[in-house]
């Protein structure tokens, strides 16, 4: 009420600010506070007003420069005013906010400051996130280093404090601004977005992100995922940031490995799974259309013999990119878990997306058996078919977890799809054996099954007829048709592909994804909030598939199952 009355009158307003001026510092800093208080309950009417009054941002850009205390009135006061306020953005910045931001983050000590460099980042995110403009003269007057620097570790043993983390979060969701160049409504953004993902990793910023998402496994999970999403976006359609990722090495002396390498450790290791479904999208951004950098990593695909004595994911920086998938993916034949080879199905599946060449290739591949006696070994092809028919076996045994580890199965058939698709030789490889064609017939029935199994098992059988080239009796396109036919019948073959479609996992890919929302003062959630944040999301819509395939089933993968339709 009180509030509402003091900020109707305009004039009002025009007096604090003119009482900015005053020497007296009580004066100074009970105005500051008076403003803050005003602008929580009268936003639009402080905003107008303050934007109608001569010089009225430029007092409050001043107070940046005052003492200590009065300084972070000013800041706390300025990022509550900048919030969705593109005009007083615009004056802000021309009054030179980005010098007076990053001189007060680097005398408050970088990320390990204190809650004024939090507030000093939300007031530059509120800058940048949606202007392109803002961001182009970021990069062509002060340059990016100031906030890079940010991401820099200082001291010996690395503590990660709760500030820090937040600290470090909202520097990562500036550097993520700048990597997607403003607002999608923004006509210079592809434009932008292309000099500044050009400049970043100029200015060493991928050494820094791989410092912090890497080799610092001290490192909050948060912070981890928030850096592999932004190594992703970093090379996503951008050839040269891919390479320069591809040429990384990490490690000191003599344990020095690829950067990819270490990152496909990580994904077969971590217990988390947000932290694999970030890692993973760096994979993917490197390898969607991407043939030379697809090729590199099929050409390492290369069975080694199995570790007798140690764990066979123990580091080794010797082992290639491709050997230690490949042990990725026979490591449930000795734990009998087959998560990890799940997560290396996952990986296998962008290297061999949309590549001809790498899918015959790794049809090629002979794994060992680990039991001597089992006969003629398996083809990796095989061996993966086999595991697919292992997870649902081991899903029947264990009614006791709903969502458990309810993603094996799709993700082995998300591999599977991939690969078979324009491979004819892949479709004849799944055929040679019967036994492949009537589990995947009995998968596709089973009432048993998720929405999404289900529909990945009649996609997959899809391609058994649109890519069958065989001529050979029983295992051609027909035979394949008939079987469906006795077996469920077409149209209930079709309702499979229907309800998978209807379903929210690929509804959800389709739709726009929601960004996180920024850090403030004022909501500022716990490392494990953050980390939980998209799985709690997901399960709230009662989705009877894990949560975590909302971020592997992407777009671009759904387009591909709807091409098949057609």
């Amino acid at each position: 009420m009180n509030s509402d009355l003091l900020s109707r009158e305009a004039e009002n307003i025009t007096l604090l600010l003119s009482l900015l001026e005053e020497e007296d510092f009580y004066v100074r800093y009970f105005t500051l506070q008076i403003l803050t208080a005003l602008l929580m309950n009268s936003q639009n009417r402080l905003q107008e007003a303050i934007l109608t009054t001569p010089r009225g941002i430029t007092r409050l850009m001043d107070m940046l420069m005052d003492r200590e205390v009065i300084r972070n009135e000013a800041l706390l006061l300025l990022t509550h005013l900048t919030r969705e306020a593109e005009e007083i953005q615009k004056i802000v910045v021309f009054e030179g906010a980005f010098e007076k931001i990053f001189s007060i983050i680097k005398e408050e000590g970088g990320s390990d400051g204190d809650v004024v460099v939090q507030d000093c980042l939300e007031l530059l995110n509120n800058l940048l996130r949606s202007s392109s403009s803002n961001q182009i003269l970021l990069r062509e007057t002060m340059g990016f280093e100031p906030i890079i620097s940010v991401l820099k570790l200082r001291g010996i043993t690395y503590k990660f404090t709760q500030q820090k983390t937040v600290n470090l979060l909202s520097a990562l969701e500036t550097i993520n601004m700048l990597i997607m160049g403003g607002a999608d409504s923004d006509p210079g953004k592809d434009s932008n977005k292309l000099a500044n993902r050009t400049v970043l990793v100029q200015k060493k910023l991928l050494d820094y992100l791989l410092m912090l998402g890497v080799e610092s496994q001290w490192a909050p999970v948060a912070v981890r995922c928030m850096t592999f999403k932004c190594i992703g976006d970093l090379v996503d359609g951008h050839p040269k940031n891919r390479d320069i990722l591809a040429s990384k090495v990490l490690g000191e002396d003599r344990q020095v490995e690829p950067a990819l390498n270490s990152i496909l450790r990580i994904i077969l290791q971590t217990s988390s799974i947000q932290e694999f479904v970030a890692a993973d999208y760096v994979f993917k951004t490197f390898c969607e259309k991407n043939r030379e950098g697809q090729t590199m990593l099929a050409s390492t695909l290369i069975p080694q013999p199995h570790p007798r004595t140690r764990d066979p994911l123990e580091d080794d920086v010797n082992m290639s990119f491709g050997s230690m998938l490949l042990r990725g993916i026979c490591s449930g034949e000795t734990d009998g878990d087959l998560e990890t080879c799940c997560r290396a199905a996952s990986i296998l599946s962008h290297v061999l997306k949309d590549n001809i060449q790498c899918k015959e290739k790794a049809l090629k591949i002979v794994l060992e058996s680990h039991v001597p006696s089992m006969g003629t070994p398996e083809t990796l092809f095989q061996r993966i078919v086999r595991y697919l028919a292992v997870a649902s076996s081991m899903k029947s045994k264990d009614k006791s977890s709903t969502m458990g580890k309810s993603y094996i199965q799709q993700i082995i058939l998300k591999l599977l799809v991939t690969w078979t698709v324009d491979c004819p030789a892949a479709v004849q490889c799944f055929l040679d054996s019967r036994h492949h064609l009537t589990y995947l017939l009995e998968l596709v029935a089973n009432p048993a099954a998720t929405v999404c199994i289900r529909g990945l098992a009649s996609i997959l059988l899809g391609e058994c007829v649109i890519y069958n080239k065989s001529n050979e009796n029983g295992k051609d396109a027909f035979a394949v048709v008939d079987a469906v036919s006795q077996k469920m019948g077409l149209t209930t073959y079709f309702s499979k592909f229907e309800e998978m479609q209807s379903s929210f996992i690929f509804s959800s890919s389709e739709a726009p994804r929601e960004g996180h929302k920024p850090l403030t003062r004022t909501a500022t959630p716990s490392e494990a909030e953050i980390e939980d944040a998209d799985t709690a999301k997901a399960m709230d819509k009662g989705n009877e598939d894990h949560p975590m395939l909302i971020s592997l089933f992407d777009p671009s993968f759904t387009g591909l199952v709807k091409s098949l339709e057609g």
